[in-house]
Order: C-alpha cells, then structure tokens, then sequence
C-alpha cells in the first residue's frame, strides 16, 4: 500500500476558496469569499490498489463499488460540507482526454482508515470501454489521479490533488450475451431452415463494430404469402449445432423485441418470435447484436468520392462486395464527401464529417479533410460502423517472376498528374506472371482478370502478353480497374 500526497495549496493555512465553475481538468476555481480554515495536511489518502495493481469489475459487480482510495486523516473538515473526490481516467500517462468519475464516500469498515472511496462499477466500466475497447476480453492498463472538493450546498470548493497518479489493470464487465464472431440470419431470406442460413458481412471486432448486414431483397409476394418478410438471427454456435429451439432450448435465438426494431433472446422457457417486414424493396439488413437493434437502410451499389481531387464531380466511386464495406482509389486533395449516389439530393446518404474527420454523418455539411499528402489513397468506407480508413499510396509497382516476386523490387510505375494513371516498360517471356503492389508490399494489390482487377491477396496473377519489351498502363480512373499493354518496337 503507498500513501498518497497530502493536499497542497500554494498557503500556509488551508484557507477554503469557493467556486462558483471549477475545471474539473485544471482545478482552477473562480474566487469568492473565503470559507472556514482547514490545515494544509488535514486529509491524507492511501492507495488500496497498489500501482499497477488490478481492479476486477466482474469480482464487484455485486457490490456494486470497487475500492480505491482509503481515507486516513480528515482534521477540521467543516460540518456543514460534504467530500467530494473525483478520479481522473485515461488512456496515457499524460492524462490527455482524461474522463472523471465521481467517487463514492463510505465510512470505512478496516479500522485503519476514516472513510473509503470507492468507484461505481457500471461508470467505471462505461469509461473504459468508451476509451479503450467495449470487448470484454480485453484486460486494459489505465491511469488514475484523483482530486479533491468540499461541497457546501450549490458551491463547490477546491481543495486539491490526493493522491499520487497510478496505473491500475482493468478486467472489465462481461456481457449478459456474448457476442460471437459471426451470425446467420434464416427465414424468408432462405428456405426457413437453419442449415441453408444466411451469413451475415461484419468487419473488425465485433463488440467494436457491433452491426452485422446483408443485402435483402423483399418482395410483395413473399410478404403476403408468410404475413410479412420474416427473419431470426443466429450465432455460428447455432448454426453449427442444426438445431432448432425445441430441439436445444440451450442454443441462442434471436428474433422480435417488445419495440420496433428492437431484438430479443429466446429463454430456456420460451422460443423468440420472428421479426416481421412489411414493406418491399431492396435493403441493407443491419442487425446490432451489442445493443439487439435491427434496421433497413438502402442497399448501396457503389459510394463516390466527390471533391476538390476530381472536381467535386462523381467521377471517384468505390464498390462493394458486402454492402457493407466500400473500397477503391481516390485522388484526394484539400475537402471531399462521400454520397450513395451521383447527385447530391439522393435517399441513399449524403455523408459529411461527424463526429471527428473518419466518422459519417448523413446530411452533415462539414467535408472531410484530406489531412496528410495530397495524392492516391485507398480507402475503405464501413458503412456500418459509419466509419472509414485510408492509406496513401507512395509508390505503385509491377510485381512478379520478372522481378523475383519481391514487392520491395517491384518495377516502379510512374503516375499521371491526377494520380490515376500508372505506367511503366517491361520486358516479359512468355510464361511470365505478375500482380500490381502498392507501396512496396502485399497490403494493397490487384491481380486476377486484366479487365477486372480485384483487391484480393487470392486473386489469379496476371499473364504475360507475350514475349517482348512492353509499355504496361494500369487505369485507376473508373471501376472496373483495368490494365493495358502495348509493345514497344
């Protein structure tokens, strides 16, 4: 156990000073009229979770607290006040982006201490999974201050730092329902049968990005035929087992809520309903199985890229083989914005910058900024989790048994000004294979057809057009990508 620093003021004596505004962050109170004297070192602290200890919310849960900070010696606090003590939490040593949490003041049950301040459970986990990560595996190192307050009615009095700033490793809450890797939806999509289920796109972590999706396609006929388009959700443990609810009633299923669009869990009891759709159309199913939430939302063919790199024109679009995640090239330089459409009054989204400058938000007028070099980029746009990603491209190079398949010696392309175009001469044999590679490895390549070619580590290498010294063009400019060859004499 480590004791803590005393309170410390720049005076002798411990001279409250109200505050109508404190800073939480800075503690810097506004001044007013002084208040009761209280000495300098009249509160002092002890850790009880020692520096770089652990602090196991799953172990509190019951309680509903978990201790931190022992009260030792609290001389002279004025009746008429109340303690307040507020614990700083982040992510970094520094504090930057710290949130706080509002202590807990118990009377101390040990003998050794005064009073003991605890954390409440559920808002200390809400901050860690807020800054760090919602899965619950995730064991995480975070670092606390804390500081100190007098609360006298509607004023609030500054008193000081306690404590030394700690590293604490968290075991966060679990989940009442776990949340599996991959889900299968069944019903009218398919035949009704749980081993013809339909799997469902997701990308990243799944309790990060929560939301998993399918393209449906809901016609009149079957809504009329079944009393709506009906669906329920599985996990692949369900699916795995081929069971149905009155079969296993231990398997998960997941199927209507009390609220529209809300999910619910079948029971060892009872067997969920089925979620009905009346309306017709071709939609993007999205089922978030964190907060057991599903919608419709339009099924996007391809997102464009409209802004200061192309002339804010639509000539910049990426595909999707999900609909859910969208990639492709763009020229990006200074603004743009992602549309579902070519036109900027579309029902398929109009997005601009949210919350920061890589989260969307349909209908926002703020543009993205391109925030680094100006040129090529990859992107990948998780529709989702409203969300996207880019990666500049440096350099783009041919790749193959000309080269040695090395990518770090890949023939350099050299681009057009607009960054779309890419040439370079090569000689070829007749047997001769190769892909594109950008920036000097395997992370962003084409391959597979010359008039089609895909992003997938596992496409078809490209065949020689025969033998001969070659000019080689690689066409970014539309979809579907595209390369030529024309020989050189």
């Amino acid at each position: 156990m480590k004791k803590l620093l005393n309170i410390a003021l720049a005076v002798i004596a411990f001279t409250f000073t109200a505050c109508d505004d404190v800073d939480l962050n800075t503690g810097i109170p506004s001044v007013n009229p002084p208040q009761p004297v209280m000495p300098a070192d009249g509160l002092e602290a002890t850790d009880i979770v020692a520096d770089g200890g652990n602090v196991d919310l799953m172990a509190a849960k019951e309680a509903g607290y978990v201790d931190m900070l022992d009260i030792t010696k609290l001389e002279n606090f004025p009746a008429d006040q109340e303690l307040k003590i507020v614990m700083n939490v982040a992510v970094s040593q520094d504090m930057s982006g710290a949130r706080q949490i509002n202590l807990n003041i118990a009377d101390a049950t040990d003998g050794t201490a005064i009073k003991v301040a605890q954390a409440p459970v559920l808002e200390f986990d809400q901050v860690l999974k807020s800054l760090v990560t919602r899965d619950p595996s995730v064991k995480s190192t975070m670092y606390v201050n804390y500081v100190a307050y007098a609360l006298q009615g509607s004023t609030t009095v500054l008193l000081g730092a306690v404590g030394a700033p700690q590293s604490v490793v968290i075991t966060p809450l679990s989940y009442e329902h776990p949340v599996e890797t991959t889900y299968y939806v069944y019903g009218s999509i398919n035949d009704g049968t749980i081993a013809n289920a339909v799997q469902l796109n997701h990308d990243g972590n799944q309790y990060d990005n929560p939301v998993f999706s399918v393209k449906v396609n809901i016609t009149s006929e079957q809504i009329n035929a079944d009393g709506g388009w009906k669906f329920k959700v599985i996990p692949a443990s369900t699916k795995q087992a081929g069971q149905t609810w009155e079969e296993n009633q231990n398997l998960i299923f997941i199927g209507a809520g009390m609220k529209e669009g809300t999910l619910a869990y079948a029971t060892a009891d009872k067997d969920c309903e089925w979620v009905s759709v009346s309306t017709p159309g071709e939609y993007l199913l999205n089922i978030n199985v964190l907060e057991q939430t599903w919608n419709l939302s339009n099924a996007i063919e391809f997102m464009y890229i409209p802004g200061d790199g192309n002339g804010w024109s639509w000539a910049t679009k990426l595909y999707t083989k999900n609909y859910n995640n969208y990639i492709g090239f763009a020229n990006l330089k200074g603004n743009f914005k992602f549309t579902g459409a070519a036109e900027w009054d579309n029902d398929k989204g109009n997005y601009g910058a949210g919350a920061d400058n890589y989260l969307l938000q349909n209908g926002s007028n703020t543009n993205f900024t391109v925030d680094g070099t100006e040129g090529l980029y990859w992107m990948n746009v998780n529709l989702g989790a409203l969300s996207y990603t880019k990666t500049y491209i440096s350099k783009v190079g041919m790749v193959g048994s000309h080269s040695g398949w090395n990518p770090a010696t890949a023939t350099t392309m050299t681009p057009s000004d607009d960054n779309l175009i890419w040439e370079c001469v090569v000689t070829f044999t007749d047997t001769d294979e190769f892909k594109f590679c950008m920036n000097g490895n395997w992370d962003i390549q084409l391959a597979g057809d010359e008039n089609d070619l895909q992003m997938d580590g596992g496409s078809s290498n490209l065949k020689s057009p025969g033998a001969g010294t070659w000019l080689v063009t690689l066409d970014l400019s539309a979809l579907p990508y595209q390369c030529y060859f024309e020989e050189q004499e």
